[in-house]
């Protein structure tokens, strides 16, 4: 019985470190994303001139 409460107490201990392990990471890859995005200009839609081209010759 104690054997098993000490493994439990383990088991516990390890997800909890697991959480808290991947929501600092998470942190530092949203803290990464902000820095490097605003750095990335949103593209601009290109004009199909293929079609403009045809509409004028038609």
């Amino acid at each position: 019985m104690i054997f098993k409460t000490l493994d439990d107490i383990e088991r516990k201990k390890e997800e909890e470190e697991r959480k808290e392990f991947k929501e600092d990471l998470s942190e530092d890859i949203k803290e990464i994303l902000k820095k490097v995005f605003p750095q990335i200009k949103p593209k601009k839609k290109k004009k199909n001139w293929f079609l403009k081209s045809n509409l004028i010759f038609s």
